[in-house]
């Protein structure tokens, strides 16, 4: 296994030797609101969720009542909804969501930084927090 990690690392270098992600649909309507005048690009670091209906992934929300409010992982690289056009409407995308694996807490995005541990603790046993 890798050694300690450092901040200077990029998140990539962050995830250890034993991962698992998973390649998942990504809906049209997913926000990071963290990336200021560019919601629609998804940062890698983004705390993900399952929308109770269809299954899509979304950015995790605390305070949402539609499964998005339960974390089910992290977003490995960053996806344009809108594909590098920022007049566009966004679309669904397909993008990798690790499930399992150990990154650095300080480099997962959520909406407010009070509820990390929320979101932690939705991941407790399949994500590990450094």
């Amino acid at each position: 296994m890798s050694g300690i990690y450092t901040q200077q690392e990029t998140y990539g270098e962050l995830v250890r030797n034993l991962v698992l992600s998973i390649p998942g649909n990504i809906d049209a309507t997913a926000v990071d609101n963290n990336n200021t005048g560019q919601t629609h690009i998804l940062r890698r670091g983004l705390g993900m969720a399952n929308l109770t209906t269809g299954g899509q992934f979304v950015d995790w929300d605390d305070d949402a009542a539609d499964g998005s409010q339960v974390g089910t992982g992290i977003l490995l690289d960053d996806v344009d909804l809108k594909d590098g056009d920022p007049s566009a409407t966004a679309t669904d995308h397909l993008g990798h969501i690790l499930v399992m694996g150990s990154v650095m807490q300080a480099n997962v995005i959520v909406d407010s930084a009070g509820a990390i541990a929320n979101f932690v603790s939705d991941l407790a046993g399949k994500i590990w927090f450094l």
